[in-house]
C-alpha cells in the first residue's frame, strides 16, 4: 500500500505541474506574433480616367465630317452673339462663360489646364468647348453644372440683339451626360438647340446647338459627344 503522504506530494506535484504548463501556455500565446493583416487594396481608378492636354483636345473635337450632309459644304459658323447680362442663365447659350462661371463657384483656382473650341457652321451651327481640369475639378465642375442647368427652366435673355423667351427641358442626365433641349422665342419666330455636357476623367466637353427646328432634328447631340468623348478614351 502506497503511504497517504506520498499520495498528496504526488498529487500537489501534478497540479503544479498542470498549472506551470498552462502558465506557458498563455504566455506562449501573447508572445506569439500574430500575422500582419493584408494591406488594403488600393482603389480602382474611376473607369476611362483621362487627363487630355490640349493637342489632344483639338484632336478629338467634332469635325465637319462627323456631321450630317447639310453641314458638308458649310463655312465658318455664323456665331450668335447673347448680350452681356447679370442673368446667370443666358450663360446656357454661351458655353465658355457659362463654364467659367461654375467651375469659378465650386473650386479655389478654376483655371483650366488646356482647352480647344470649335464653330461649326451649317443649318445650326455648332459650338464645342472641350476643357481639362486639375485634380476633381472635373468633377466638381460637372456637378454645379447640373445644378445651374437644373435651375434654369424659363429665362429671358437677348440673342443678336433680340429679346427672346428660353424654355429649357431635360432630355439626358446620368452620371456622365446632361443635356438640355432648348426652345427659344422672340420677334414673332421659334428656333430649338440644345445645350449637352459630357465628361470622361478630367475632361468636360460642353456642346451648344441653336437654329431652326427642323435643323436641330437632324442631329443627335448626345452621340456627338460620345463620339468625342471615345476619342480621349480609344485604345486606353
Amino acid at each position: 500500500m502506497i503511504p497517504r503522504r506520498t499520495l498528496a506530494n504526488g498529487t500537489l506535484l501534478g497540479v503544479a505541474l498542470l498549472s506551470a504548463l498552462t502558465l506557458a501556455g498563455v504566455l506562449g500565446a501573447r508572445d506569439t506574433p500574430r500575422p500582419a493583416a493584408a494591406a488594403p487594396s488600393p482603389a480602382p481608378p474611376e473607369p476611362n480616367t483621362r487627363f487630355a492636354t490640349q493637342p489632344e483636345l483639338q484632336q478629338a473635337l467634332l469635325k465637319v465630317e462627323d456631321l450630317p450632309t447639310p453641314y458638308a459644304s458649310a463655312s465658318k459658323a455664323t456665331v450668335h452673339r447673347v448680350a452681356p447680362t447679370t442673368e446667370r442663365c443666358a450663360g446656357l447659350l454661351d458655353p465658355g462663360a457659362l463654364l467659367r462661371e461654375a467651375a469659378a463657384r465650386v473650386l479655389s483656382h478654376p483655371e483650366a489646364t488646356d482647352q480647344a473650341t470649335s464653330e461649326i457652321g451649317g443649318p445650326a451651327p455648332l459650338t464645342q468647348l472641350l476643357t481639362t481640369f486639375a485634380g476633381d475639378g472635373a468633377q466638381q465642375t460637372m456637378l454645379e453644372l447640373r445644378r445651374m442647368g437644373n435651375g434654369c427652366r424659363d429665362f429671358s435673355t437677348t440673342v443678336d440683339g433680340a429679346p427672346v423667351r428660353v424654355m429649357a427641358t431635360v432630355v439626358r442626365d446620368d452620371t456622365t451626360t446632361y443635356s438640355l433641349k432648348l426652345t427659344l422665342t422672340g420677334s414673332g419666330r421659334t428656333s430649338a438647340g440644345y445645350l449637352t455636357l459630357g465628361r470622361v476623367g478630367q475632361v468636360i466637353s460642353v456642346l451648344k446647338q441653336v437654329g431652326p427646328v427642323e435643323a436641330i432634328a437632324a442631329i443627335d447631340p448626345i452621340k456627338l459627344v460620345d463620339l468625342t468623348l471615345s476619342r480621349l478614351t480609344r485604345g486606353r
